[in-house]
């Protein structure tokens, strides 16, 4: 008996050891395990900057009763105009085509009998890029004079937003900030740490005041008023609370 007792005291150690290391990792996961709260806001920031860019988008639209007729008739206004607007455009800015479509033309047969062939309609869109905002207006004078007969766009932008797209974003960060401390105090819950954040934002472009178009259509100088454009941010934060 006395030969038996000593390894069956070691054996019960042995396991009694194993057990109590084999506790410790399972207490470490279950503490891992455990799911973080999280409280998410959203701020937002905006800053108003002078535009330095203008880009105009003027077209040429024709028709005939054949492809060719409106194709042809339309690549001649189109290189009228091109021409134009590179003369008043100058080393300022740039001029290319922004879209070109050629496809039949159909009306509809009166009594409800389907629809018939008319002609043909040639589209072509020009873009105008330029940094000389006082010229915008003669651009769209010299465009019109040499033939173009819609204008589809023109907006303002600047070339680079980059210190008001960042002064947008630290006013959108201190706004998601003001609004996680009220909602953790209405909540009754405490900030920690901030585990995620992302930002969002573009410059927001100022479109052609409409009467732009109907000064010009009246034969008047067409009369351009520059606004400021808009650089927002959007910031969201994620906060760890206990």
């Amino acid at each position: 008996m006395k030969h038996w007792s000593k390894p069956l005291v070691m054996v019960a150690l042995c396991a009694l050891g194993l057990t109590i290391t084999s506790a410790r990792p399972a207490a470490a996961q279950a503490d891992r395990a455990k799911p973080i709260r999280k409280l998410s806001v959203t701020g937002h920031g905006e800053t108003q900057v002078k535009p330095d860019v203008a880009t105009l988008d003027v077209a040429v639209e024709t028709t005939g009763a054949t492809a060719q007729e409106a194709a042809q008739r339309n690549a001649e206004l189109s290189q009228k105009v091109v021409s134009a607007v590179k003369a008043d455009v100058g080393a300022s800015g740039s001029v290319w085509t922004g879209s070109y479509a050629l496809f039949p033309d159909y009306q509809p047969i009166p009594g409800g009998g389907g629809s018939k062939l008319v002609g043909y309609r040639s589209e072509n869109s020009i873009k105008v890029r330029t940094d000389a905002l006082d010229k915008v207006g003669s651009l769209i004078d010299k465009a019109i004079e040499a033939g173009a007969n819609r204008i589809n766009s023109l907006a303002f932008t600047v070339s680079d937003d980059s210190q008001a797209r960042n002064q947008a974003i630290s006013l959108a960060a201190k706004d998601a900030e003001n609004e996680a401390q009220a909602l953790a105090g209405a909540l009754g819950v405490k900030l920690k740490r901030i585990v995620d954040t992302s930002v969002e934002g573009k410059v927001r472009p100022s479109p052609l005041m409409m009467g732009a178009r109907m000064a010009t259509m009246a034969g008047a100088p067409t009369p351009i008023e520059i606004d400021r454009v808009s650089v927002p941010a959007t910031v969201s934060l994620v906060y760890e609370i206990e």
